[in-house]
């Protein structure tokens, strides 16, 4: 006789359910601008980044309506579509039944990124720049992939607790106070700061001991003396410590420096370097964190998007050859410039602006309005559409992708529209 295990009700649950491999949702990310008057969005607008996880099946399972869960979806929804993903709102409601919609738009813009090869890059907030020839218009920002090891981490590796490590985490458990509102930040400081003020007066009390005692030391070596005793928190009056306070309170980097490196907090941005070292003398550590401007991301800098560390390679064309440029990318004009409005691009679903520089994108005075680009096109199909080269993306402090676009030289449009079929360079001879 074989042998029979015996488990409670919840755990064979549990071991039949086809459920828990689903993450919690994420958070709507409109939930943080519904307070401003002006913004009215449709409820069923894509949002900025996903927040259900896409399901897909395979198609002889899909033609059963198993899609993996614990009962089986209309097959008259999930067949009469080219694009069979779905996201599950709740698995079991209170009407007994499993709300699911389509993922597709999300799916569809993963997809199209993935085929523009780009690797994302995180912005250097020093202002590096690469020389470049002087016929070319605009430098290129140094980029470096957010996949690095000196970026790419979220916890302190043992033996380094430099600022300069610390601050280029993209993680921090504390936020980021510079995206707060008053209310936000009123209430952090009510039940996370408040309840820890004697904690970090006992930090500092232990950082005063240590400077007390490294000041001491020097003079002593200095004297050709013997080292006295270290300096013990219980030995600080509460004059020195007081006068302490008043040093940090003055030098608004090193302050910040402790209450962040105490709270694990963002970096929050400072003066270049050389306004720094003339009009704000300080003992802190100015940060080179590559996100103290605009704040850490919401998620990985990668987004999940892409995994490339750089998309540095040679094309190669079939007749052409190697190709100087990579092959311009497609994008649709999505608004025009109109008075203040600035022009925006679409590029593989997410919304840029159009490519910097000296260019047919930025002419001040047109010598003809360009269709598309200074007035509405409601004469192509689909709108105003152009060639560009996307250089590189970025995530920003929302979870928005940016795309970084640069212009296209006309060899390249030419190249791109030939093997779409739309222009012909060699007439084929018989």
């Amino acid at each position: 006789m074989g042998s029979v295990s015996h488990t409670s009700p919840g755990a064979a649950i549990l071991r039949k359910s086809r459920m828990f491999s689903l993450p919690k949702p994420l958070r709507d990310p409109d939930k943080n601008t519904a307070y401003r008057l002006r913004d009215y969005r449709s409820s069923t607008s894509t949002k900025s980044h996903p927040t259900h996880q896409a399901i897909a099946s395979l198609p002889i399972y899909r033609e059963l309506g198993d899609w993996g869960l614990k009962r089986p979806l209309p097959r008259k929804t999930t067949l009469s579509t080219s694009t069979p993903v779905i996201r599950i709102n709740a698995i079991d409601s209170r009407e007994s039944i499993t709300d699911f919609a389509s993922s597709a738009n999300y799916w569809a813009s993963l997809e199209k990124f993935r085929e523009l090869n780009v690797s994302f890059s995180v912005k250097d907030t020093l202002g590096n720049y690469v020389e470049r020839d002087a016929y070319q218009q605009q430098p290129v920002l140094l980029r470096k992939s957010v996949f690095e090891d000196d970026i790419d981490f979220t916890y302190i590796p043992v033996g380094r607790h430099e600022f300069s490590t610390i601050d280029r985490r993209w993680k921090f458990s504390g936020p980021w106070v510079s995206r707060m509102s008053e209310g936000q930040f009123a209430r952090y400081l009510k039940k996370k700061v408040w309840p820890r003020r004697a904690e970090f007066r006992s930090l500092l009390k232990d950082l005063l001991a240590q400077e007390l005692t490294a000041n001491q030391n020097k003079v002593a070596r200095e004297k050709g003396d013997d080292l006295p005793p270290s300096v013990t928190p219980q030995d600080i009056t509460d004059e020195q410590f007081m006068e302490f306070l008043r040093k940090i309170r003055d030098d608004r980097i090193l302050s910040y420096g402790f209450t962040s490196r105490f709270l694990d907090m963002g970096p929050l941005g400072h003066p270049s370097t050389s306004f720094a070292r003339l009009l704000m003398p300080t003992r802190g550590t100015l940060t080179r964190s590559p996100y103290s401007k605009h704040g850490p991301p919401c998620t990985h800098p990668s987004a999940g998007m892409s995994y490339l560390r750089t998309h540095a390679y040679m094309e190669n064309h079939p007749i052409y050859g190697p190709q100087n440029m990579r092959t311009p990318v497609e994008v649709r004009i999505v608004s025009p410039k109109t008075g203040s409005r600035k022009l925006r691009v679409g590029v593989a679903g997410f919304v840029s602006e159009p490519p910097r520089g000296n260019n047919d994108w930025n002419q001040r005075v047109p010598k003809q309005p360009s269709r598309g680009t200074d007035y509405l096109d409601i004469v192509t199909y689909g709108g105003g559409k152009s060639y560009v080269h996307v250089e590189a993306a970025f995530v920003d402090s929302l979870g928005r992708i940016l795309p970084l676009l640069g212009a296209a030289d006309e060899e390249s449009k030419l190249i791109a529209k030939e093997m779409k079929g739309e222009k012909r360079i060699f007439e084929k001879v018989i």
